[in-house]
């Protein structure tokens, strides 16, 4: 039996694509089950269809919800271990540790620390390790201090001149509905239209398997929609 190299090509594309879908469903938990794919899969083929449109990227549409869905999911997680620190809380800790970084770096470069040698009274001698052996670390303190205040500015700009909380569990389910209402704007178009129109049918239809009786009502989410243009 004699394959053609473009056949050999797609087969391998093939066997390729299901080893990094199975691998995915391994690591990725499914929000989406059958049910609401076939929910959301009829709308939007009811909705393309009017506009004489077809889509075929189903499993592209598929992964871009279960990543926002498995976000929110880990982001609840993150919520209901201890409480968050406030900004300010967050600003020491961060100056603490760059300078706790800064005099461990000192250390590290003070020959008193590493470059000696003593000899007592009975002739014994004892010597130090070379300091060479600690230049990568001093580096890479020195980096990790670098990055650490550069986060430090870019918090306090972020916090200067208004109030600032830490996020809560609510903040955690308006990006994941900011993350659904993208999909569906990439699909449908960024019009917002009616409470029973395609963007916030869409938009609910995606919402619900995730939230459940958490979900908005269809004007709460327009709403929504157009304050998040």
């Amino acid at each position: 039996m004699f394959w053609s190299t473009e056949t050999s090509r797609n087969e391998c594309c093939t066997s390729r694509n299901s080893i990094l879908q199975h691998a995915r469903s391994r690591t990725m938990s499914q929000h989406y089950d059958e049910p609401a794919r076939a929910q959301l899969q009829a709308h939007i083929e009811n909705v393309l269809a009017r506009r004489k449109t077809i889509f075929a990227r189903w499993d592209d549409l598929w992964t871009q919800l279960e990543r926002a869905a498995e976000q929110y999911s880990q982001g609840l997680k993150r919520f209901s271990q201890d409480p968050l620190p406030s900004a300010q809380e967050t600003l020491e800790a961060i100056d603490g540790c760059i300078g706790a970084i800064a005099k461990v770096t000192n250390y590290l470069g003070n020959t008193v620390t590493f470059d000696w040698h003593f000899r007592n009274e009975r002739g014994y001698l004892i010597q130090s390790e070379s300091p060479k052996r600690w230049r990568h670390l001093t580096k890479e303190l020195i980096a990790l201090r670098s990055n650490l205040s550069a986060k430090a500015d870019e918090l306090r700009r972020f916090c200067q001149g208004s109030k600032t909380y830490a996020a809560t569990a609510g903040d955690c389910q308006d990006l994941f509905q900011w993350r659904v209402l993208e999909v569906g704007r990439q699909l449908l178009g960024s019009q917002v239209g009616r409470d029973d129109g395609p963007l916030i049918t869409f938009f609910q239809l995606a919402l619900s398997p995730v939230l459940g009786n958490s979900t908005p009502p269809a004007p709460t989410l327009r709403s929504f929609a157009r304050r998040n243009p």
